[in-house]
């Protein structure tokens, strides 16, 4: 066999191979040479193409989201960015209510805060599942799209 054209075959190999991969290159995840997925200041940002998409709180969301959307799960994707978001709003009304709590004089403000917090709390635990189970659907979608 000519040297060059198991060169032409190595190469168009690997550029095949490299659109469907995910790595780490310079602290971001790169996946599929289309998303790239960036650590900012504990908050993962998404971008397609270069271009800014959305910043998730977690990688494993960020990650998930590139996947259902070049799956063309749209619905899926759009799930992980409203769940994300509705648990990030959740943690923000822990930590604004608990320095309400320090604050407040009233015991039966501070009742209501409390139970405000412990539903807070509740509801965050309740998001993770569904995030956690939308996660693990890009996963299997990841996987049975591998198997095809």
């Amino acid at each position: 066999m000519n040297y060059s054209k198991v060169k032409r075959k190595l190469k168009k190999l690997y550029e095949n191979e490299i659109n469907n991969i995910i790595y780490k290159r310079k602290g971001s995840y790169i996946l599929y040479n289309i998303y790239q997925v960036t650590n900012l200041n504990g908050l993962w940002e998404v971008r397609y193409y270069g271009q800014y998409i959305n910043m998730f709180a977690n990688s494993s969301t960020a990650i998930s989201w590139c996947l259902a959307d070049k799956t063309g799960q749209i619905m899926l994707a759009h799930n992980l960015i409203l769940q994300d978001r509705r648990l990030q709003t959740k943690k923000n009304d822990v930590i604004i209510r608990r320095e309400y709590l320090k604050n407040e004089i009233d015991p039966n403000r501070k009742e209501i805060a409390v139970t405000r917090i412990t539903n807070d709390l509740y509801t965050c635990k309740s998001i993770k599942l569904e995030i956690e189970f939308d996660c693990s659907s890009t996963k299997y979608i990841q996987i049975k799209g591998y198997i095809k």
